[in-house]
């Protein structure tokens, strides 16, 4: 699905060049107003990620969800470490929040997501009983809804936080207020490769629009 997200803008562009070399003057100018109006879809999307980046963990949360990314058969992604980081920094200043690792098994992964940041958060010095591992989500809705259902926190009266990549952040809170009916507080991952930064969130933008995530 994410592969999607960014492959399809691709072919939309190049077939969007190819039709204005080959279309009469007419249709050209209908083809560019067309364009013109996606850009505008896509300026305000990635507005709106960008927005969200920024986090907005406050002290004191009950929970701190951390989503899962990819592991390279027991080795975590980058992507993973970066989250783990940003988490552990987040439960050593909350000694009261407990963790949630959220993400099962995928392709070429010997371990489960939620074991692989397990590992990662008690070498950054949480203890372990402060981690509860949920290890069956495939995808962030699931990272979500499982999570509440291990913890069975309340999102109304419970403080959760969600722990992600920062260009992910705006698609995972919309996802998981309108999962939990209350609004939820994040925790950017901050990318170190500049590359990865702009693809994802040219990525994350196409994703918002395609998913309808206003």
């Amino acid at each position: 699905m994410t592969s999607k997200f960014f492959l399809l803008p691709i072919a939309a562009l190049a077939a969007a060049v190819i039709l204005l070399i080959v279309l009469p003057k007419k249709l050209k100018i209908v083809l560019l107003v067309l364009i013109a109006m996606f850009f505008c879809v896509f300026g305000a999307a990635e507005a709106r990620v960008v927005k969200a980046a920024k986090g907005s963990a406050q002290p004191g949360a009950d929970y701190v969800i951390v989503l899962g990314c990819a592991v390279y058969g027991e080795v975590p992604s980058l992507a993973m470490q970066e989250r783990c980081a940003a988490a552990a920094a987040y439960l050593r200043a909350n000694p009261g929040c407990t963790a949630i690792v959220s993400g099962g098994r995928g392709a070429g992964e010997d371990i489960t997501e939620a074991e692989a940041m397990s590992r990662l958060l008690a070498g950054a010095g949480i203890e372990p009983e402060r981690i509860l591992l949920e290890d069956r989500a495939t995808s962030t809705l699931e990272n979500l809804e499982y999570s509440q259902s291990l913890a069975g926190f309340d999102p109304k009266s419970e403080r959760v936080v969600i722990c992600s990549s920062e260009y992910h952040l705006y698609r995972a809170a919309k996802s998981a207020e309108r999962l939990f009916g209350a609004p939820v507080e994040t925790i950017p991952a901050r990318p170190g490769v500049l590359f990865d930064r702009i693809v994802n969130y040219i990525r994350e933008a196409c994703g918002v629009i395609y998913l309808g995530m206003w």
